[in-house]
């Protein structure tokens, strides 16, 4: 009842004159990852992970780049790192997650937010067994619809699919909840997309993308204002670190259809704050990503949020083996102006004459407030 009342509110503010949407203006509410985790949800007699199998595991596409799909993932973590995260994102959710979404919820209430965005890892993983994970991801969207009236929305991360049985797990729990919000998923994997007013969002499936779809639904919505891309993974690096973290299989597939757009990309995955701006000077197209963190597991650090390029100036630049990547891979211009640690929520501010992002850091009530187009 709440999906279908919310459903009407979103279609009467869509079409109606005089319904205070005839500016084509609305709000949505942002979160980043979440591992959403307690120790109920693992069975460490079935996770035995290897001591010294390397961190990231995984093949290098077509391109030469590494492709985050193909990772091997629950034998990717060390027995001593994993039971560690296990234990920082129970903490995490005992002592300061309550409090974040509390105030995400007022801030979703108070902007009158139609959707909820969940930018993936909405759990960690690693549970061992298909009930485990099945409880874990239905125990997270449980507690999201509990604090929030909008409905909520998210994509796949690398995490909510991981360890034994959790891409059924995924499949089987996830696909039929959001089927209950959204009208169209493609028949692979949890690609999906929404119009809001004239509004295009699209949702990629890090694990299962659907290219084909993808061009489907971008070619039966050639009148959009604004066109959005939802991923967990990003599109575009934000220093030369996270190079080997943007989406890679058929990157270039995506990223023709992005430019042809100027979409906006949101997404998540670095546990930090990050803008960046891909210009091409020739075709006058360009790309914006906001990258959104909602974790907190290190309060030190998320607790402290800079705006503007951190301290550390890890900008991304084209020296030593990335010359070759970058000049293959973005013709234009890429340029991170926000580049931080912190942890927390944001609006998106959608309206004829711009996006906005206001981003709320935890523990802060004053948001700082981002242009995005």
């Amino acid at each position: 009842m709440k999906v279908l009342l919310h459903l009407l509110i979103v279609f009467i503010f869509a079409v109606l004159p005089g319904s205070g949407c005839c500016r084509n203006n609305y709000n949505l509410l942002l979160l980043g990852d979440l591992h959403y985790d307690a120790p109920e949800f693992h069975d460490n007699r079935i996770m035995q992970f290897k001591e010294h199998v390397p961190y990231m595991q995984g093949v290098m596409n077509k391109d030469g780049n590494f492709s985050l799909r193909n990772h091997t993932f629950w034998v990717t973590e060390a027995k001593a790192i994993s039971h560690k995260n296990i234990k920082l994102n129970t903490q995490m959710w005992q002592t300061y997650m309550p409090q974040l979404l509390t105030n995400a919820a007022c801030t979703a209430k108070e902007n009158n937010a139609l959707y909820i965005l969940q930018l993936g890892d909405i759990i960690h993983g690693d549970c061992g067994r298909f009930d485990l994970h099945q409880k874990n991801l239905q125990q997270a969207v449980d507690t999201l619809d509990k604090y929030f009236t909008a409905p909520v929305l998210t994509v796949c991360g690398n995490h909510d699919p991981r360890g034994p049985h959790g891409q059924e797990a995924w499949d089987k729990t996830m696909i039929p909840y959001l089927k209950k919000i959204v009208p169209d998923i493609s028949e692979t994997g949890a690609n999906y997309h929404i119009r809001i007013g004239k509004d295009l969002f699209y949702f990629h499936d890090l694990m299962k993308p659907d290219l084909d779809y993808m061009e489907k639904v971008f070619n039966e919505n050639p009148d959009t204002r604004y066109t959005f891309f939802i991923t967990h993974v990003l599109l575009m690096p934000m220093d030369r670190g996270s190079f080997n973290n943007i989406l890679a299989d058929d990157f270039h597939r995506i990223f023709k259809l992005l430019e042809s757009r100027n979409a906006i990309v949101l997404g998540g995955h670095t546990h930090q704050i990050a803008l960046t701006e891909y210009y091409n000077q020739v075709s006058e197209r360009r790309i914006t990503q906001f990258v959104l963190n909602s974790t907190v597991r290190r309060p030190d650090k998320e607790f402290s949020f800079h705006p503007g390029t951190d301290a550390r100036k890890k900008n991304v630049q084209t020296e030593e083996f990335y010359v070759g990547l970058w000049e293959k891979y973005f013709a234009g211009k890429l340029k991170t102006t926000l580049h931080t640690n912190g942890s927390g929520h944001a609006l998106l501010r959608v309206a004829d004459d711009g996006v906005w992002v206001d981003y709320y850091n935890i523990g802060q009530e004053t948001p700082y407030t981002f242009k995005l187009r």
